[in-house]
């Protein structure tokens, strides 16, 4: 069985994050990643593989 690298292991997993400024972003929503502009709060954020840049997701409570 692989394992995974360090380096792979936290660009994998969503972390969660705190928005302070509203920015232009890659968002995960109900029909899959859009940019979008999101506004200060709770997120999760991770790296995508394919794509590049941080994705992020509204953290619920």
């Amino acid at each position: 069985m692989l394992e995974k690298q360090g380096s792979e292991i936290a660009g994998d997993e969503w972390r969660p994050c705190w928005i302070v400024l509203p920015r232009w972003a890659l968002l995960v929503g109900g029909y899959g990643v859009q940019r979008r502009w999101i506004l200060p709060g709770p997120y999760f954020v991770r790296r995508s593989r394919s794509i590049g840049k941080n994705i992020y997701r509204r953290a619920r409570d």
